[in-house]
């Protein structure tokens, strides 16, 4: 059947192609288009049943007919046919399964594709004559479905990533730069396949290639704060966000501890700002994000808390919905970034919990040395928390009062402070445990057991 079906798109291609008559080059256009619809239609029905051989036909078929003469797609069954590769694709065993021989390497040929076609969308929307959909900051139905291919070519567990990562990056990250640059970004599900796409390369590169990371961390905050800023009620593009700055971490660390001037250091600056009102600010304002009964108290633990990620050292985890997570993970960056604004020009009191906690074992030997010898020097808090403390004991709204006290817990677990710093926050913890409100007498106790 797949075989008959194909060779009916290839005539009717040929026919497309070789009409001169409008009449007759329209029918063509309405056979091609009714010919994709039902390939669709039955590859969306036995994705899960066909063999590696059937699988790997389908995707070369769509690979030789999408691509016209002028440089473009097959317009009438260009949709059709984008979605049927994402189809396949996204069943994670075909791509694990592709073809790799001396002359032949699907999951390159795929790759390949599927940049040149988002090349293409970028050259295409920077024409004035044709640039609405660029100014209206939004990603065409193509992008949106090439970026969904991309997504799932990149999640595959045999992805060359370490090859093909810098290739990818090169296309990727202009294209989301370009877009998130207008003025009225129109969200789509396009930008959550972008993010997964730069999250499982860098995921890849982070260690072998920092070099590289290093060089377009510019680039990637830009994108990622104009997101949240945009994009900061679409769950699925706030949970990439945070899933990128989990996995370049180390690497914003390692820049903040040379130089918290340089224009990384204020970037990221600006990004722990916007997590930080994100979070205080976040409706409804009547409901917790992290509540007392996603933790559970715990001031022993079996295991390092390195090898236990989603823990601090006086509480854990206990509901592991998608939701809680995220709202812990968005606690975690902005206590471990609002550290940065509280250095002395060029060191920093990130303890070794802040980088357990996350599950990583990256140390800065280098800057804990520097680190202990000025933590002596320091007669004071540093200024972020001092203005945490001061808004958490003006807040008028109880719940924006215990969202900070939840920052300010992680925030403890991020830094070292001495006999008069910690005199400086319990007197303030201490008021706040003798408040009316129970959630908010508990945070500030649990804020003491620090």
């Amino acid at each position: 059947m797949y075989d008959d079906l194909f060779q009916v798109i290839s005539d009717e291609k040929k026919s497309f192609i070789r009409e001169a008559s409008k009449i007759t080059k329209a029918s063509a256009a309405v056979r091609l288009g009714q010919g994709a619809a039902a390939i669709r239609a039955v590859i969306a029905a036995t994705v899960g049943f066909l063999t590696r051989k059937q699988a790997g036909a389908v995707v070369s078929h769509v690979l030789q007919i999408l691509p016209s003469k002028d440089g473009g797609y097959l317009v009438p069954v260009e949709l059709d046919y984008l979605k049927i590769l994402r189809t396949i694709l996204e069943y994670q065993a075909h791509i694990e399964h592709f073809a790799k021989t001396t002359k032949k390497d699907q999951w390159r040929d795929v790759l390949d594709f599927c940049l040149e076609g988002l090349e293409s969308e970028r050259d295409s929307n920077s024409i004035p004559a044709s640039s609405d959909r660029l100014r209206r900051g939004a990603i065409s139905p193509v992008g949106i479905e090439l970026l969904g291919s991309l997504k799932a070519l990149t999640s595959a567990s045999n992805a060359p990533l370490l090859q093909f990562g810098p290739e990818i990056l090169n296309v990727v990250l202009p294209l989301l730069v370009d877009v998130t640059s207008q003025s009225n970004v129109s969200i789509s599900e396009g930008f959550g396949s972008a993010l997964a796409v730069l999250q499982s390369t860098f995921s890849c590169l982070a260690l072998s290639q920092s070099s590289l990371v290093y060089s377009v961390l510019p680039d990637v905050l830009t994108i990622l704060a104009r997101l949240l800023i945009t994009a900061n009620k679409i769950q699925a593009v706030r949970e990439e966000v945070l899933a990128i700055l989990l996995v370049l971490k180390p690497h914003l660390a390692s820049l903040a501890y040379k130089s918290t001037k340089s224009s990384v250091a204020a970037q990221v600056s600006s990004l722990a700002t916007t997590l930080l009102d994100d979070y205080i600010n976040d409706v409804p304002s009547n409901k917790q994000r992290l509540d007392l009964d996603d933790i559970d108290l715990a001031l022993h633990h079996r295991l390092p808390l390195h090898l236990m990620p989603m823990q601090q050292p006086v509480f854990t985890l206990r509901t592991s919905t998608q939701d809680v997570e995220s709202h812990w993970t968005q606690l975690h960056l902005t206590a471990f970034f609002q550290s940065w604004l509280d250095v002395d020009n060029d060191t920093s009191q990130i303890s070794d919990s802040s980088q357990a906690e996350a599950g990583t074992t990256t140390t800065m030997d280098d800057v804990d040395d520097r680190s202990k010898k000025r933590a002596a020097k320091r007669r004071r808090i540093s200024t972020n928390l001092e203005i945490l403390l001061t808004r958490v004991q003006d807040s008028k709204s109880v719940t924006h009062g215990v969202r900070i006290l939840q920052i300010i817990c992680f925030s403890l677990a991020t830094r070292k402070l001495s006999v008069n710093d910690l005199c400086s926050v319990v007197n303030p913890m201490l008021e706040l445990a003798a408040a009316k409100d129970s959630q908010l007498a508990s945070w500030a106790f649990i804020c003491l057991s620090w």
